[in-house]
C-alpha cells in the first residue's frame, strides 16, 4: 500500500487472483507507485476516490461490473439510463481534473449479466468517455468495437496479459501424493480442469464428452471452488457415473496448484464467451498442453502449437478419443517457451507509456 500513490487500480481483486500485483510489479520499476481501491460507495464513485486520494494522476479499471452494479438494478429503464449518464459524468469530471482513465477490457460483457441490455449501454457509454482502453489481444479489440459498434481502434491498443511461471512452485512429494490420492497410473493420459466452477465455463459440454469417450486409460480431475450447487451435483453425479472422473471440489490452497498440474498431462479451458483467461495463461507457465474451444483464439496466445482447439462438442470428443496417441509433453514444452514471452516487466513498461505521466510528475 501506498500512501502517495500515482496509480490506483479498480477493484481490488487480488485475493483470487495474482493478476493486479504481477502487473503493479511490473509497472513500478517506471517509478510509478501503484495502489489498489474497490468502488467507494457513491452516485460518483472515481470523483470520490480521487477526493480521497489527492496524488493519483490515473484511475485504471479492470473489471467494471461492480461499478455498473447501480445501473443493473435500477427499477425502471430510465433510472437505469441516467445512472449510466451518471457513470460516464463520473469519468469525464475525473478527467476535468487532469486524470487519466484507463480500462483494461477483460471480458465482453460480465460473465452472469442481470440485465445483457442495460450493460451493452452502459459500456458503450463508458468506452466512449475514458481515455483510452487496453485489450489483450487485436481479436478482442476487433470483438469488442464490433460488439459495442463503436470506432476503437484509434482509441485502444494491444498489450498481453502477462505469464504466472514462479507464482506456483514445484512440490514433488506433494506430487506423488495427489498422484496417488487420485488412484492413477503411469500409462494413464489426465485431462485436468482446474479454476472457479461456473456455468458459463463450459463444464457442461466438457462432462458430456468425456462421458462418451471409451479409453480406460483416461482420466478427467475437476478442481476448484465450485459457485452453484446445481454444478456441484452435475459434478457429481458425473462422477459417479464415470470412475474415470475424479474431483477436488473446494478451495485449492495454493501449494497444491502446481502438483495438480504436474500429475495432470493436459488443461482444459472449455469455456464459452470470454475476451481473456487466466486459466489458460497459467496452463502455459505450467508447461501443460491446452484444449480450448475456437473462440478461445481470442484471448491471443503468443504460440498456438501447443493448444488443440476444437469447435463443438463431437470436435472435442475426437479430440479427447486421439490424446492418448499424442506427444502432449513435447507441446507442453512449446507453451511453457511461449509463456516466457509474457513477462511482466516489458508488458508494465508499455502500460506505463500509456499512462504517460510525465517524469517531473512522478515523485
Amino acid at each position: 500500500m501506498h500512501t502517495n500513490p500515482d496509480v490506483m487500480f479498480l477493484p481490488d481483486w487480488r485475493d483470487d487472483n495474482p493478476y493486479q500485483n504481477l502487473l503493479a510489479a511490473g509497472i513500478e520499476p517506471s517509478g510509478l507507485r501503484v495502489d489498489f481501491a474497490n468502488y467507494p460507495n457513491s452516485e460518483f464513485p472515481l470523483l470520490t476516490l480521487v477526493r480521497n486520494h489527492p496524488t493519483v494522476r490515473v484511475i485504471h479499471l479492470h473489471w467494471v461490473n461492480p461499478y455498473m452494479r447501480r445501473i443493473f438494478w435500477s427499477g425502471s429503464p430510465l433510472k437505469a439510463l441516467i445512472r449510466t449518464w451518471l457513470m460516464a459524468l463520473d469519468v469525464l469530471m475525473v478527467r476535468l481534473w487532469g486524470i487519466k482513465v484507463i480500462w483494461t477490457v477483460h471480458n465482453r460483457l460480465s460473465h452472469e449479466s442481470p440485465d445483457i441490455k442495460r450493460e451493452l449501454t452502459a459500456r458503450r457509454w463508458l468506452a466512449r468517455v475514458v481515455n483510452q482502453l487496453i485489450f489483450h489481444s487485436t481479436e478482442a479489440q476487433t470483438q469488442v468495437e464490433q460488439l459495442l459498434g463503436l470506432p476503437l481502434l484509434n482509441r485502444s491498443v494491444v498489450i498481453p496479459h502477462g505469464h504466472y511461471i514462479g507464482m506456483y512452485p514445484p512440490d514433488p512429494a506433494r506430487t506423488q501424493q495427489l498422484h496417488h490420492q487420485f488412484g492413477l497410473n503411469d500409462d494413464d493420459t489426465v485431462i485436468l480442469f482446474f479454476g472457479a466452477l461456473r456455468r458459463y465455463k463450459g463444464i457442461t459440454q466438457l462432462l458430456q464428452a468425456f462421458s462418451c469417450t471409451d479409453n480406460p486409460k483416461l482420466k478427467l480431475i475437476i478442481a476448484g471452488r465450485p459457485f452453484e450447487d446445481e454444478i456441484v451435483n452435475e459434478i457429481e453425479q458425473a462422477a459417479v457415473q464415470d470412475s474415470r472422473i475424479l474431483t477436488y471440489l473446494g478451495f485449492v490452497p495454493t501449494e497444491d496448484v502446481a502438483p495438480l498440474y504436474a500429475i495432470a498431462d493436459i488443461a482444459v479451458v472449455p469455456f464459452e464467451k470470454t475476451l481473456t483467461s487466466g486459466s489458460a495463461i497459467l496452463a502455459l507457465s505450467l508447461g501443460e498442453a491446452l484444449i480450448l474451444p475456437e473462440e478461445a483464439r481470442v484471448i491471443g496466445l503468443p504460440d498456438i502449437q501447443g493448444t488443440l482447439f476444437f469447435s463443438g462438442a463431437e470436435h472435442l470428443l475426437s479430440i479427447l478419443d486421439r490424446l492418448s496417441d499424442m506427444d502432449l509433453a513435447s507441446m507442453g514444452a512449446i507453451n511453457l517457451k511461449a509463456a516466457k514471452q509474457l513477462d511482466w516487466l516489458s508488458i508494465g513498461h508499455k502500460i506505463s507509456e500509456i499512462y504517460n505521466i510525465p517524469t517531473q510528475d512522478v515523485r
